[in-house]
């Protein structure tokens, strides 16, 4: 009689099948996982870029109101999308255009204050206060993010400064 060998050392073709499959979906949940964490970090900073230039704006607005010897407009009382004030280099203008916020001074020197990359709207002043000292001002800032929803971020901004 011929003894049968049995060679106990390979693997057999359904082992190897599983094996693909766990390695496979593996695979698919790092993947996945990699593409999240990308998305949230794309959120997350369109969120810091709109609210760090929301600040910077609102300290430009603050140091520059601040700084005035008088509120030319808009009147007490009254609304408006610009605001013009007098100081010691003259006359400043901070308005909206296209989506883009700007100052004006004399000279006339004009400065941008939002990025490139991002859209305000509704920009309001609103002097008030019995001696119209008080300025309280808004806006919408949001991403210029095209036609993808699904990284929108937009946020109303308030604020209120005291002329001294």
């Amino acid at each position: 009689m011929s003894k049968i060998i049995k060679n106990k050392n390979g693997l057999t073709l359904i082992e190897v099948l599983v094996y693909l499959v766990v390695f496979s979906m593996s695979v698919v949940v790092i993947i996945s996982f990699l593409l999240m964490i990308n998305t949230v970090n794309s959120k997350n900073s369109i969120i810091i870029d709109v609210e760090s230039d929301a600040q910077f704006v609102f300290d430009i607005f603050e140091r520059k109101i601040k700084n005035s010897s008088k509120i030319i407009s808009p009147e007490t009382g009254e609304e408006a999308s610009e605001l013009t004030i007098e100081d010691d280099s003259g006359e400043l203008k901070i308005y909206e255009n296209e989506g883009i916020l700007y100052i004006e001074e004399e000279g006339p020197l004009v400065y941008q204050l939002t990025k490139n990359n991002l859209i305000i709207r509704d920009l309001k002043f609103i002097v008030s206060g019995s001696d119209g000292r008080n300025i309280k001002t808004s806006f919408i800032l949001n991403q210029r993010f095209g036609d993808s929803v699904e990284f929108k971020y937009e946020k109303k901004y308030y604020k209120s400064f005291t002329k001294y």
